[in-house]
């Protein structure tokens, strides 16, 4: 089983597979049994620039992420009454 260093950025990553790279070279060489570990980056928009860096960096993957919330009424229910 490989280790695995993840990034998840808030918005728009540009380029920066630098401090995975740094991460991923730490795991290897403190924590890894094997010697590779594999990198993640998540973020909401995937810049062309990171995209072209990840090219040549065969162990890193890319995934965007979507959010939606949705809400659903919690107090007062249907048994409780208002708070006074």
């Amino acid at each position: 089983m490989r280790n695995m260093s993840s990034k998840l950025k808030v918005g728009v990553v540009g380029c920066g597979i630098g401090q995975l790279l740094y991460y991923m070279g730490w795991v290897d060489a403190n924590l890894s049994r094997t010697g590779k570990s594999r990198g993640i980056i998540v973020a909401k928009e995937i810049s062309d620039d990171l995209r072209l860096a990840c090219q040549r960096a065969p162990d890193v993957s890319l995934y965007r992420y979507n959010l939606s919330v949705t809400t659903s009424k919690v107090y007062p229910s249907a048994d409780t009454k208002d708070c006074v």
